[in-house]
């Protein structure tokens, strides 16, 4: 179960392992507001993302194959695109969430989330 922290650059969470225990943590930066966290039903979520950029309202990432993308947002998105056609997408207290298909034809699924 994926649980997310939104923490400020002065905040501190903690991190508790019980006697013999494993968690995974992704520590992401947030770039005014917003981040691209990958795709999150994979173990290494950021692994999956061949390159991102976020600037001027606007998120893009390159995807090396689809799964579940989720990226933190500071403002709820206009449009979402996925390989430049318009895709339907979760929003939740700031996580954007969408169901990319798995194509055995495409080797990059391109990302674009309009701000």
């Amino acid at each position: 179960m994926a649980t997310e922290y939104l923490l400020s650059n002065r905040s501190r969470s903690p991190f508790d392992l019980n006697g013999y225990g494993c968690k995974l943590y992704y520590v992401v930066p947030l770039v005014g507001g917003n981040a691209v966290l990958g795709l999150i039903d994979k173990y290494n979520a950021p692994a999956a993302v061949f390159d991102s950029k976020i600037h001027a309202g606007e998120i893009n990432a390159t995807l090396r194959e689809g799964g579940e993308f989720a990226a933190v947002t500071a403002d709820m998105p206009v449009i979402v695109q996925v390989d430049g056609k318009e895709t339907a997408f979760r929003y939740d207290r700031h996580l954007v969430t969408i169901d990319i298909p798995v194509s055995a034809g495409s080797a990059h699924v391109k990302i674009k989330i309009k701000l």
